[in-house]
Order: C-alpha cells, then sequence, then structure tokens
C-alpha cells in the first residue's frame, strides 16, 4: 500500500521522500505556535477552503516559512549517504 501511495505521488524511493524534509521539530513547533487544531469537529480548513480557490499562496507561504527552514537535515551532517550527485535535487 506504501509503495502504491509513494508511486502515486512521483516518490520513487526513500531519498526522494525525505527530500521534503525542511524543517525540525523545534522549527516546525515554533512555526505552529498559537495555530488552532483542524479536527473533524472543529473543520476551519474546510469552510475557509472555498473562500480562497483560485488565489496563489505561495510567495505568502515561502515568506511565513523561511525562518523556519533548516538547510540540512540532521541524518546528512552526521553520516552523508552515498547519494550519486544527479539524485541530489531530491
Amino acid at each position: 500500500m506504501l509503495r502504491s501511495d509513494l508511486e502515486y505521488l512521483g516518490l520513487s524511493d526513500v531519498y526522494a521522500v525525505q527530500g521534503f524534509y525542511r524543517m525540525n521539530r523545534d522549527g516546525f513547533l515554533a512555526f505552529s505556535k498559537g495555530a488552532s487544531i483542524n479536527t473533524d469537529d472543529g473543520a476551519e480548513l474546510e469552510f475557509s477552503a472555498p473562500k480562497n480557490l483560485r488565489r496563489s499562496t505561495t510567495e505568502l507561504n515561502r515568506r511565513i516559512m523561511t525562518p523556519f527552514l533548516v538547510d540540512t537535515p540532521p541524518w546528512l551532517k552526521s553520516n552523508p549517504p552515498p547519494i550519486p550527485q544527479a539524485m541530489h535535487h531530491y
């Protein structure tokens, strides 16, 4: 099931998944501090999304997330895996 889901998302291997790592735990907690939790019985997102359809949020997301991003995932700092240079874009 997991392999099927990853293939559907275009992720071919574990390195492709790890390429999405952008924040450490502390950064994520700081980024989300004060945000309300979106649950089935408090579905703010589902009710506000239609108001924002077709609205580009790429730059807004980049601006508010940038202070919390990390340059290098922790697993690459101590023991870099033998990944070919051609795959570093993941």
